[in-house]
């Protein structure tokens, strides 16, 4: 894994705290720091489109948060996320489970495949 972010073409699956799952999408650019992401489509850094994500940390690498460019194979708004009481996970947390994974698949109406995400 590149830097302190995913590496292009890795699988995620999307977290929302208090909620449960909402997503599954594919990195299609490797992280990088926020000060320096341009979302995909924009031609400024994310920090200038919205100058409130820039906090005291951004300018620290060890403490600031990173973004990546995800293309979204399916996103559910917070009302309709899936397995909430299931796990409580941390922001980026690779899932080792494999029963977990297709159980995310299943409650997201994909097939399962021998996908493995993060």
């Amino acid at each position: 894994m590149g830097g302190q972010g995913a590496d292009g073409g890795s699988k995620l699956f999307a977290y929302l705290s208090g909620y449960g799952y909402v997503g599954l999408g594919e990195v299609i650019a490797e992280g990088v720091a926020e000060k320096e992401f341009v979302p995909p489509g924009q031609t400024k850094r994310v920090t200038e489109l919205n100058p409130e994500l820039r906090g005291e940390r951004s300018d620290d690498p060890d403490r600031c948060d990173w973004y990546a460019a995800v293309r979204w194979e399916c996103a559910l708004d917070r009302e309709h996320a899936v397995l909430q009481s299931r796990f409580r996970r941390k922001t980026f947390d690779p899932i080792k489970q494999p029963d977990l994974v297709a159980e995310l698949l299943k409650a997201f109406g994909l097939p399962s495949g021998g996908t493995s995400a993060t």
